[in-house]
């Protein structure tokens, strides 16, 4: 599965509106594909984030609480953020309605977890793929690091599918997706949204 751009803003805007990034500077961008379809066909949606940077760099046109019942996005705080937006999210998708006769309306929770992204954070349990890097490591980091940085990267996705298992059941339909790749070196840079690449710009699509 290939992100619609190298980045959050882009990739987070194909997501939510189903077209390439091509289309960011035109209207569609305030009124995200997503959105209007399911709050057409009855469902209550919820954004729940770890990370409230949306405004910072152009993204509330798409992601705010005009486009969700239910808005929650708080100041960063490493895997805390993360396990805090995981927690809201169940809460929603368990939500009982006011009163027992009240017809309970389907809904839709975008999750949006932020350990694999630079530092890439993982618990210590988690952090099976050693060597790893440490706390302490360089930003952008020598070719001597790399490996050591891969595997902490690694180790953070670990501690991502620890959240994801909290909010997958038999009765909900989950998909997993990236708002964009990384490189780790293996283009030349270091990170994303440096070169449109496939390494910048691959990402899982798990349904």
């Amino acid at each position: 599965h290939f992100s619609g751009g190298n980045a959050t803003n882009h990739g987070m805007f194909s997501l939510l509106s189903g077209v390439e990034a091509i289309w960011y500077e035109r209207p569609i961008r305030y009124s995200p594909l997503l959105n209007r379809l399911f709050h057409q066909a009855g469902y209550e949606l919820g954004f729940f984030a770890g990370h409230n940077d949306w405004p910072k760099f152009r993204m509330d046109g798409y992601i705010s609480a005009e486009h969700f019942d239910l808005f929650e996005a708080a100041k960063p705080a490493g895997l805390k953020s993360d396990r805090h937006a995981t927690e809201l999210a169940g809460m929603f998708l368990d939500r009982k309605e006011a009163s027992a006769d009240q017809e309970r309306r389907p809904r839709l929770a975008v999750l949006y977890l932020y350990a694999t992204h630079a530092t890439y954070d993982s618990y210590s349990e988690d952090r099976i793929f050693q060597p790893a890097a440490d706390d302490r490591y360089l930003y952008p980091y020598p070719e001597s690091m790399r490996s050591r940085v891969w595997n902490r990267y690694k180790n953070s996705a670990r501690t991502v599918d620890r959240f994801l298992k909290a909010v997958m059941r038999d009765d909900r339909i989950c998909l997993v997706v990236g708002d964009h790749g990384e490189s780790f070196l293996d283009d030349g840079t270091i990170g994303h949204g440096i070169r449109i690449s496939e390494f910048q710009s691959m990402t899982p699509a798990v349904l």
